[in-house]
């Protein structure tokens, strides 16, 4: 599929102000948007093909109304790299800029064949994992 500039652009914004990027203990990349304006998740899907999934969170307000519910767009693993390369030159949040910055690297060390589980690491190939690792989730 082909995503206009204009789409890249207007997902970068999206990710910058309402997304997360995580790792878990196995090195997997997750990459979240969610927002209680189902249109605009449903737009995200529609450019990047992901899971999209409604939620109604357990929290209440101070004057007992319950909180809305939200749609939560969610990339895993390598399916994360191509949405995270194309809205990379568009994200203008440092501590975001360096989070994909460390996702796609950890993405790069897994798809290295060292890492595939193929064979043992090192303890220095651990230590760069761990380390990207943790860049990506750094607050």
């Amino acid at each position: 599929m082909n995503i206009s500039v204009e789409d890249k652009i207007y997902a970068a914004g999206l990710f910058d102000g309402e997304g997360c990027i995580t790792s878990t203990v196995t090195n997997n990349i997750i990459v979240t948007v969610g927002m209680t304006d189902f249109e605009v998740i449903k737009w995200l899907a529609s450019k990047w093909p992901a899971t999209a999934r409604v939620i109604q969170p357990k929290y209440v307000s101070k004057l007992g109304v319950p909180a809305k519910q939200m749609m939560i767009w969610t990339l895993t693993g390598r399916s994360s790299r191509q949405f995270l390369l194309d809205i990379q030159p568009y994200i203008k949040t440092i501590r975001r800029q360096k989070a994909l910055s460390a996702a796609l690297k950890l993405l790069d060390c897994l798809d290295q064949q060292e890492f595939r589980g193929t064979q043992r690491l090192t303890e220095q190939q651990q230590l760069e994992r761990a380390v990207l690792a943790s860049a990506v989730t750094a607050k």
